[in-house]
């Protein structure tokens, strides 16, 4: 037994060495981690609010392009209503002029008018 006493004393010295060492580095890491936390607490939440920010960005930029789309749309059909408009104009003008010049009387009247004029210019 007196030969187990001074390793007994030195492995219980070392066992409350080890155990006081142990408790101060849990201590020690345990207040670094809650440092680190704060410190990236602060960065997600400028990082939350920046997102925050892009988002209500992105919204008001597809806002501003859906209106853009709309209008060239809105403008768009206008020009083509304004096309068929004139191209109905048109068939219509013709075909008015088409049924006036196909008729005798019209043509004779544009018949006289011709030999007024070719024979006014030549007097």
């Amino acid at each position: 037994m007196e030969n187990i006493l001074p390793y007994a004393v030195s492995v219980i010295t070392a066992l409350i060495s080890g155990i006081c060492a142990f408790i101060a580095a849990k201590k020690q890491s345990d207040m670094a981690l809650e440092a680190v936390k704060e410190a990236n607490r602060h960065d997600i939440e400028k990082l939350l609010r920046q997102h925050e920010v892009d988002i209500e960005n992105l919204k008001e930029k597809h806002r501003l392009e859906v209106e853009r789309m709309e209008i060239d749309h809105r403008h768009q059909m206008e020009l083509d209503a304004a096309a068929a408009q004139n191209k109905a104009t048109g068939e219509i003008i013709t075909s008015i002029f088409g049924s006036a010049m196909a008729s005798p009387v019209m043509t004779a009247m544009l018949e006289e008018q011709l030999k007024r004029g070719i024979g006014g210019e030549s007097s």
